[in-house]
């Protein structure tokens, strides 16, 4: 299953570059020429950081989730990156998946639910602000950033008022009080010290993501800014993002495609630079759910049997 898997998402990936480039005008040929100038080391450093990054986002996690007796972090890792397996879900709320593997470890589902609601927000707050580098070369990447940062600051309000015992304000229109109020529950649990341990994980997390795009921008366009292509990273991300389409699919993907060629990328070498790290950001990750999956199901029937005897 795990090969079929992963077979799967190579042959996507492949497809997309391919689709890709032919919008931008790109022949086959093309796509084909830029993919063999690309150095192995290259690719296998771009996967690295990647994983580096899931190591720091489950660190992150960690840190939300807080000690849980019984489970050894093996597992918890592993539970972890299963929830990956549901990731092309809009807001990536298939994620949840963790909550039904962490129940019976006496962990509520209200808990797991408000941990990854604050992941989403640090996500968007570490995102947003490596977009922001978008700001500095293209006035209109405001466009992107801003909405963005609507969303921190009302992380940042709700963050103020974490442990006020007031109600928010009457002043807010119901509708919007009604959407606020979930959210805030699930920031009240945690302290600020939590806070400002888990948003560095976020920026070095999301910012390693960044810079694999960087380095793959930089080996076909030496003379473009590393800092621009990291924050085209983060401004396609968000872009996808605002969509609501499951992973950003086709958002993210053609936003990227049409940043890439304007900072001097041929539409093959966007189109295969776009495909290498949605390959290795998106795709790679749900490949480590599809496996983790059926790792925790073998584990579980283990655990039974041995209880068995």
């Amino acid at each position: 299953m795990q090969r079929i898997a992963l077979t799967s998402i190579s042959v996507v990936a492949l497809s997309l570059a391919v689709v890709l480039a032919w919008r931008q005008g790109a022949s086959f040929e093309e796509t084909i020429a830029a993919a063999s100038q690309l150095p192995i080391a290259l690719l296998a450093l771009v996967f690295v950081l990647s994983l580096i990054n899931y190591g720091l986002r489950f660190l992150r996690w960690e840190l939300l989730i807080g000690p849980i007796e019984g489970l050894s972090r093996r597992r918890h890792l592993t539970i972890y990156l299963a929830g990956f397996s549901l990731t092309l879900t809009p807001a990536k709320a298939g994620e949840a998946l963790r909550t039904v593997y962490l129940l019976p470890h006496g962990v509520s589902a209200g808990h797991s639910l408000a941990c990854l609601a604050v992941e989403r927000v640090l996500d968007v707050l570490a995102v947003a602000a490596i977009a922001g580098l978008v700001v500095i070369f293209w006035p209109l990447g405001w466009l992107i950033v801003l909405p963005s940062m609507v969303a921190v600051s009302v992380f940042a309000w709700l963050l103020r008022r974490n442990h006020s015992a007031d109600a928010l304000p009457a002043w807010l229109p119901s509708r919007i009080a009604m959407a606020l109020a979930p959210l805030q529950s699930a920031f009240r649990p945690f302290s600020l010290g939590t806070f400002m341990r888990a948003i560095p994980l976020s920026f070095f997390g999301w910012g390693l993501e960044a810079l694999g795009l960087a380095l793959l921008v930089h080996h076909f366009h030496p003379e473009a800014s590393l800092l621009l292509a990291a924050g085209i990273f983060a401004a396609a991300s968000l872009g996808g993002a605002l969509t609501f389409l499951p992973g950003g699919l086709g958002g993210t993907e053609l936003l990227m495609v049409a940043l890439l060629t304007a900072i001097g990328l041929t539409g093959a070498e966007a189109a295969l630079v776009t495909a290498v790290c949605r390959l290795a950001t998106l795709w790679f990750g749900l490949a480590l759910g599809l496996i983790a999956v059926p790792m925790l199901g073998a584990r579980a029937v283990e655990q039974r049997g041995s209880g068995a005897r």
